[in-house]
């Protein structure tokens, strides 16, 4: 991931190659913003030159989503790039998102390997008490979308997967 489009100027979505500054390193980056020209929200991905050279297929769903396909030795792999709405944004909005969401999944191959990444704007918490393990704080309705999102398609909350020491889980 790489910061959001609007931070580095780009509006609509492409790809232009960026310099790592004082070094001799440079990134093939793919954004997808607003259309309308408000610079509000954006995904990207930076690709190093041997990914690039292994791309596919680059996706701009949208200013909340974009999915790029990569060759692999095995298994094609896929990386969905996401920006999900905040709690306090609009239900409908919340499921639009969700729904493109779902629609580039099912757009997937399953032999590929998926990888889904971004800010989701949730808390997944506790849950219940068979969940302690997960989280701290209290889920809210955002993380309880993610996770019914995870669980219908058969994915992982990797950054929850993993009992943490409890001084690591507070930010």
């Amino acid at each position: 991931m790489w910061p959001a489009p609007r931070r580095l100027g780009l509006q609509d979505h492409g790809h232009k190659s960026i310099k790592v500054p004082l070094s001799d390193t440079a990134y093939n980056l793919y954004y997808s913003g607003p259309m309308d020209g408000s610079r509000h929200h954006g995904v990207a991905l930076a690709l190093s030159d041997q990914a690039n050279n292994a791309l596919l297929a680059w996706e701009p769903v949208s200013s909340h989503l974009a999915r790029v396909r990569l060759r692999g030795a095995l298994f094609n792999i896929s990386i969905i790039a996401v920006y999900a709405p905040t709690l306090d944004a609009d239900e409908v909005t919340k499921d639009a998102i969700y729904d493109s969401l779902q629609a580039v999944m099912d757009g997937i191959s399953p032999i590929n390997f998926v990888v889904i990444a971004g800010d989701f704007n949730v808390r997944t918490g506790t849950g219940d008490a068979n969940n302690r393990h997960i989280a701290i704080g209290d889920r809210c309705s955002n993380g309880e979308r993610l996770i019914d999102f995870a669980a219908a398609n058969r994915l992982t909350v990797s950054s929850t997967r993993f009992q943490h020491p409890w001084r690591h889980l507070v930010t």
